[in-house]
């Protein structure tokens, strides 16, 4: 497994006894298994300080999850869309990952090392499994870097288009919040969109969403982890859906325990401590 990342160690003295017992027993469901997928969602960002986006006093959806979080609401007002999604994603400025992050980064090392396969699917659009080094990581969500034509078929837009944010000048808009000001298509003069999933849309109106090859992987898992997510989504609905069907562990991981949400197992807590545990489990289990 990867030594570059001194974060991911945590000694023994930290632990609970339960807390000690269950990452011993997720890393040995780790070893059983030969097909791990994780599914990771905005709990596992926190401790890199970005705000969750449900069941929280600080949770950026707190009160429009319906409202701006809609293509709808987009074509209605682009310009109040726009400015949301810029004051959240100008707070992802240089925020960087966790010990969460890169103890992932560790399990798909260790994962290659044992010839394993390894899929880690996250929901969130901040970038930050990519920083920490994370390669066959499916940004089902977004990317909160892109932009694109929020005309389908056009070449910069659905099902395959993309810009990068850096070729972009938002610096009127920002100044005027006027939908004039805002970037539009090069190609067909449309206003530009962000490159995230909205709440009234497909997981295969974009091919960057990669939903077939997460579906793919959820097929074939025979172990699943979920870091930091409230199970509100399609993706993980349909995660939970697949798991129960083929009856295969789904272990939760930083997730407070709900008898509605039929998990295998719990390692509760905070993830960013949690996970490094269990790595260290699997380096003691492996030596």
């Amino acid at each position: 497994m990867s030594q570059s990342n001194n974060q991911s160690n945590v000694t023994a003295h930290t632990q609970s006894p339960h807390t000690h017992s269950q990452s011993v027993k997720l890393a040995q469901a780790i070893q059983q298994a030969q097909k791990i997928l994780v599914i990771s969602g905005a709990g596992i960002s926190v401790a890199s300080g970005i705000a969750p986006f449900r069941k929280d006093p600080n949770a950026i959806w707190e009160k429009d999850i319906t409202e701006r979080g809609t293509f709808r609401y987009f074509i209605q007002n682009p310009a109040d869309s726009w400015a949301w999604y810029h004051q959240r994603f100008s707070n992802l400025v240089g925020k960087q990952p966790n010990p969460a992050h890169h103890a992932l980064k560790d399990l798909e090392d260790y994962c290659q090392s044992q010839n394993k396969e390894f899929t880690l699917v996250t929901q969130n659009v901040d970038g930050l499994h990519r920083q920490a080094n994370s390669q066959n990581v499916i940004e089902i969500h977004g990317q909160a870097q892109y932009s694109r034509c929020a005309k389908v078929g056009c070449d910069h837009g659905a099902p395959q288009g993309l810009i990068s944010n850096q070729q972009l000048d938002f610096s009127a808009f920002i100044k005027s919040k006027d939908q004039s000001d805002l970037p539009h298509c090069s190609l067909c003069q449309t206003v530009l969109r962000p490159h995230v999933l909205w709440f009234d849309e497909r997981y295969d109106d974009h091919e960057d969403y990669r939903f077939d090859q997460a579906y793919e992987a959820f097929e074939s898992a025979d172990l699943m982890i979920a870091i930091g997510t409230s199970f509100s989504v399609g993706i993980t609905e349909m995660a939970l859906m697949l798991a129960e069907r083929k009856q295969i562990p789904f272990w939760g991981i930083d997730l407070s325990q709900d008898p509605e949400v039929p998990l295998s197992d719990w390692l509760l807590g905070p993830c960013e401590q949690n996970l490094p545990l269990v790595i260290n489990a699997l380096k003691s289990r492996s030596s």
